[in-house]
């Protein structure tokens, strides 16, 4: 993430800044956009997301669960603020 964000900033400009963040947790979501309150955002992009492959019967419920959190869940509620 510095590597992109120091290309960015070099190459075009912008001021980045980095939040660590587990989406599939609504905490981390909720620290997300508390830190990005005061910042003056230009373009939100919603590309954060994961996938699980397999049989569903053979695969983590907790698994599934946290994609389904980051893919729907954090997904809506960061498009809907931004």
């Amino acid at each position: 993430m510095e590597a992109v964000a120091a290309f960015l900033e070099a190459n075009y400009g912008v001021r980045t800044k980095i939040i660590y963040a587990d989406l599939s947790g609504s905490k981390d979501v909720e620290h997300l956009l508390h830190e990005v309150e005061r910042l003056d955002i230009g373009l939100f992009i919603a590309s954060a997301g994961f996938g699980t492959s397999g049989e569903l019967i053979k695969s983590s419920l907790s698994d599934e669960l946290n994609m389904l959190d980051v893919n729907c869940k954090a997904l809506l509620i960061l498009t809907h603020h931004f």
